[in-house]
């Protein structure tokens, strides 16, 4: 008897494998899909149902614009003026109280002067940086086709671990990888996973640092010092902080946050050397500190005013370089203190489109100074010379004030009265500026 050779046996083994690998895959992306939708639906719970506070601070501005909304402005009357405030966090009014913005008490001034003239808009945006504000600024300006429009930005653009905004007028290739890695990272099952395996590294590093183990007892004690040193030396009271922090660190040697808030307190007293020795601490004990957001904070304030001290800023580089980045924790600074150049190019680069298409499209565009940013500040008061723009500049007010403490909120922000400043000075400007250039430029005078 002749037996003939089935060639098919291998043909359907593979299909099989196939199958049950199609399967699989199926099973893996219907469970990925699950995954992002329940994480988005926890989400939206709990945003609405547990933070009360945040979602109060993110609405708090809303209830200002619909009383402004809602101002009786007589029927047919061509007169009115309409303002945006564009901007990041010092435009919407982080630090002070709701209703006391710039914009709203600059709507108050104005209402004050002339009733029923003015309509003042808040697109401020905590975190807004420019590349950002460009990307709205055209919607923003076809909905409400404003007469003038008030630019606050910058100051997040030195803080952002953000893709640089060149990418959009790169090369195709580059436009696209871009997109990809920002859809991929914008999902939830992406973010749980890469704050798992981040803590997860957290973990494994302590660990191995650790080679003595302090008690429970004892890391809580030094927990409740370093609360309190943090305390005492954020009043004024640094030599009591300093011996609070001290006595955290002698009875717990890894306790992190106590050399992070060593290293900014003898930064304030400007023992620089001494401060970059603690921060150097923090990452050689756990360069995936949970506290790395602090620390960048901390690492580029001291760059920006000491950058051009080679034995302080070589410092600070190697150490910025040292402690790993990644798209989760946006760690504040990285992008100016690596590359300074690129970032205020960008930023100028951004800052000229934003004037170019305010002035193509009709309203008066007016830039505004912050407090404490010299690059940035120099960058607006150098466009606004070179292509004409008005100019209000807030940091010049505050200058030499001897009070200047009391225009701030402990995060840095202005409160009330700081507002209360920025909101008179574009008063003043629109109050004293020349009639016929708003007439040459916007026609609604």
């Amino acid at each position: 008897m002749f037996f003939r050779k089935d060639n098919r046996k291998p043909f359907k083994n593979t299909v099989r494998i196939l199958k049950r690998a199609s399967l699989i895959l199926l099973g893996i992306l219907v469970s990925l899909i699950v995954s992002e939708v329940s994480l988005r639906i926890a989400g939206y719970l709990y945003y609405n149902f547990w933070m009360k506070e945040e979602r109060k601070m993110i609405r708090r501005e809303q209830s200002e614009l619909v009383r402004i909304e809602n101002q009786k402005i007589p029927a047919g009357d061509k007169t009115l003026v309409k303002i945006l405030c564009l901007g990041d966090s010092w435009t919407f009014g982080v630090g002070a109280e709701p209703g006391y913005s710039y914009p709203a008490q600059l709507q108050m001034l104005l209402d004050k002067e002339h009733p029923h003239k003015y309509r003042v808009y808040n697109f401020g945006i905590p975190g807004c940086y420019s590349g950002k504000l460009l990307r709205y600024l055209p919607m923003l300006l076809k909905k409400y086709e404003p007469n003038i429009v008030i630019i606050l930005i910058g100051a997040n653009d030195l803080y952002n671990y953000s893709p640089s905004d060149l990418v959009y007028v790169s090369t195709w290739s580059r436009r696209c990888y871009f997109w990809l890695t920002s859809t991929i990272s914008d999902l939830r099952v992406y973010k749980l996973i890469r704050f798992g395996l981040d803590g997860l590294m957290q973990e494994a590093v302590v660990l191995k640092k650790h080679a003595v183990h302090t008690n429970e007892k004892a890391r809580l004690e030094s927990n409740q010092l370093t609360r309190t040193g943090h305390d005492l030396y954020t009043a004024g009271k640094f030599e009591l902080g300093e011996a609070y922090l001290e006595k955290a660190i002698t009875i717990n040697p890894y306790n992190e946050e106590a050399y992070l808030r060593l290293g900014h307190l003898y930064q304030a007293i400007r023992q620089y050397p001494k401060s970059l020795e603690y921060y150097q601490k923090v990452a050689d004990i756990n360069p995936y500190t949970p506290f790395r957001s602090d620390l960048y904070s901390f690492l580029f304030l001291m760059y920006q005013e000491f950058k051009s001290r080679r034995d302080i800023s070589d410092k600070i580089i190697s150490l910025v370089k040292k402690i790993p980045s990644d798209d989760m924790f946006k760690n504040p600074g990285t992008p100016f203190i690596l590359n300074s150049n690129l970032t205020t190019r960008n930023l100028g680069n951004n800052l000229i489109k934003i004037a170019g298409l305010l002035s193509s499209k009709g309203p008066v565009p007016v830039f505004q100074t912050y407090y404490n940013y010299p690059e940035v500040n120099g960058l607006i008061t150098s466009l606004a010379k070179k292509y004409d723009i008005f100019l209000v500049d807030n940091a010049k007010s505050l200058e030499g004030l001897a009070d200047i403490d009391s225009y701030f909120a402990l995060d840095n922000h202005p409160n009330e009265k700081g507002y209360n400043l920025m909101a008179e000075n574009v008063f003043r400007l629109l109050m004293n500026i020349d009639k016929q250039k708003f007439v040459a430029q916007s026609g609604y005078y």
